[in-house]
């Protein structure tokens, strides 16, 4: 008898949690059933607030787009704004380069033709340089050597007064050089160029006050 006294209040609180659970899931059913209603109620003319929700979702994800698209192709790199009026003091390197597999034992017309295509790659690479292309202002060939074919040219740029940073990064001699050895190493490979310049084969400093002296 005292036994099932004992057991009698676990059994009661068993069926007190049991109807605590059903009490909850109850008014967890009532809650989404009242929020189905509300998702099904006409709120503009027959649309339902779903429908209006889902089409304001659209439209702010709409806006998010187009504004990213505008501001991605309306932006201006500050870099790009730039007057080349007012890049007036020269920056000056002279290189040489030896041609590969080429030999002349004299000045042919053969040779000087190296020394213009020389001249014209050299205007093309730095004139296409995102980095150099404002400030190049022209490649000149200086010398050319018979038998194994060397040529000395020079690069001139322009740049504004204030060009204290541009001449310690930019428009230094590691970067300026770099783009021609980038370009070398690119055409590595092509040995039967007549102008195949290995990029061991080049070499450039800073040179004096202008290409013309």
């Amino acid at each position: 008898m005292n036994d099932s006294m004992e057991l009698q209040p676990f059994e009661n609180n068993n069926s007190s949690d049991k109807t605590q659970t059903k009490s909850f899931a109850e008014r967890v059913r009532r809650g989404l059933e009242r929020v189905r209603r509300g998702l099904e109620t006409p709120v503009v003319g027959k649309l339902k607030l779903w429908l209006v929700l889902l089409i304001l979702l659209f439209a702010i994800i709409f806006v998010i787009v187009i504004s990213i698209t505008l501001s991605i192709v309306l932006y201006q790199d500050p870099d790009d704004k730039y007057d080349v009026r007012s890049f007036v003091v020269p920056r000056v390197f002279s290189g040489s380069v030896r041609v590969a597999n080429q030999n002349f034992s004299k000045n042919t017309t053969a040779l000087h033709g190296l020394a213009t295509q020389l001249g014209v790659k050299l205007t093309t690479l730095y004139g296409s340089s995102h980095a150099l292309a404002r400030y190049f202002k022209y490649a000149r060939i200086k010398t050319l050597s018979k038998g194994s074919v060397i040529i000395e040219f020079c690069l001139e740029f322009r740049m504004p007064l204030d060009s204290d940073q541009l001449v310690r990064y930019t428009l230094s001699r590691e970067m300026v050089s770099a783009v021609l050895r980038q370009h070398l190493y690119d055409q590595a490979g092509s040995g039967g160029n007549p102008l195949y310049i290995p990029p061991t084969n080049a070499s450039m400093q800073v040179g004096g006050p202008s290409c013309s002296s």
